[in-house]
């Protein structure tokens, strides 16, 4: 965790391991923040101070018919919270961005996968000295660096709402002090690169003055929070762990293509949707390991026996199998609307060689569904 210090000049905070939870970032350097199982239960997070976040796991079983007519038990694979219930302090607002989102008590996974969190080592909003509030860099925080000096960040709590002017931004290594001021001030802070899917060395602050503070009555309810993108899997395959704690595959970044809305590239949409790709991924290489075909038929229906037997993967032992370049995501959006998401990487398969790999999906609804894998030999 962040260190507090006090002396008779001033008090610090330190940016160190324990804030890269508030920068949305577990412990292993190949496991991205995103990759909890967790979902949020409930239309709307924030409707007045304190209120808890109510959560929920969900494991679903259904069926999936192959094209040979066979069933798999599939199991949806998606992110929930699985937490228990944290404060909801409040709401923020920067409108240079189009950023609305809830202000939740803590920086741990669990409070960053639903919104931005406050660090409790830091004071509150408003307070003498420096508040600290982080976020995603590939969700909430994602076009941060477009504030420049000068621009509104509104933070609303129970009975007032308070605003900060931007002064300035900067990148830090972590572990670089951050100094609490003599007057109220705020920082943002997220991973950097902002586009990484991976951890960072590296943070963006953007730094910010009070200005106004204004009592009002109430806060009102506004950011509705979105289940989520989910993929189905063979329960089986499920079982065995189709995580980033028990699979090598190193995240690279997050793109876009279409016309994405700010609204889409700031919340939780992104993040579950890169999850579901990873899902799927993992499961066509499990599958491909056990040399279970009407696995991998489950999976991509359309597939057929030349297919089957022309995917390189199919019939090496996990062990044999290296990622040879990062898992790259992008996503094809219009608007709110995600239309499909394709990743690229690259994969050594035992001694056969290593290859090229394309993963298309389509989004029905919120389900993620597996279009075409696509493997092209690169080297022997």
């Amino acid at each position: 965790m962040a260190h507090y210090r006090r002396n008779r000049q001033f008090n610090w905070l330190m940016v160190v391991g324990g804030l890269v939870a508030a920068a949305g970032l577990v412990v292993l350097a190949r496991i991205p923040y995103f990759y909890i199982h967790s979902r949020i239960r409930g239309n709307q997070l924030l409707h007045q101070a304190q209120q808890l976040i109510t959560s929920s796991n969900l494991t679903t079983t259904v069926t999936s018919t192959t094209a040979s007519g066979s069933t798999v038990p599939m199991s949806t694979v998606s992110i929930t919270t699985d937490v228990p219930a944290k404060s909801v302090l409040g709401e923020l607002q920067v409108a240079k961005i189009s950023l609305t989102a809830p202000v939740i008590q803590g920086t741990n996974d669990s409070e960053l996968n639903v919104g931005v969190g406050h660090l409790i080592a830091s004071v509150m909003p408003g307070q003498t000295g420096t508040s600290i509030l982080a976020a995603h860099n590939a969700t909430w925080f994602r076009h941060i660096n477009r504030l420049q000096p000068g621009d509104d960040i509104v933070v609303k709590l129970p009975g007032q709402t308070q605003t900060f002017q931007v002064t300035g931004h900067r990148i830090v290594h972590t572990g670089t002090p951050v100094y609490n001021s003599s007057q109220p001030s705020l920082i943002l802070e997220a991973c950097y690169p902002l586009d990484a899917l991976y951890l960072t060395p590296y943070r963006y602050l953007v730094s910010a003055k009070l200005v106004h503070s204004q009592t009002t009555t109430s806060t009102s309810a506004s950011t509705p929070i979105s289940s989520g993108y989910y993929a189905k899997v063979p329960s089986k395959l499920a079982q065995e762990g189709l995580t980033l704690s028990t699979n090598s595959l190193p995240m690279g970044t997050l793109h876009y293509s279409g016309a994405p809305s700010l609204h889409f590239t700031e919340s939780n949409q992104p993040l579950t949707a890169s999850s579901a790709l990873v899902t799927l991924y993992l499961a066509w290489l499990h599958a491909s390991a056990d040399t279970r075909a009407i696995y991998l038929h489950s999976l991509l229906p359309t597939l057929d026996g030349t297919q089957v037997a022309n995917n390189p993967a199919y019939g090496i032992a996990l062990s044999q199998l290296r990622s040879a370049s990062s898992f790259d995501v992008t996503l094809h959006v219009n608007g709110d609307t995600l239309v499909s998401a394709q990743a690229a990487t690259e994969e050594t398969v035992g001694t056969r060689g290593t290859y090229q790999v394309v993963v298309n999906t389509v989004a029905h609804g919120q389900e993620l569904v597996l279009q075409s894998i696509v493997w092209k030999r690169l080297q022997g």
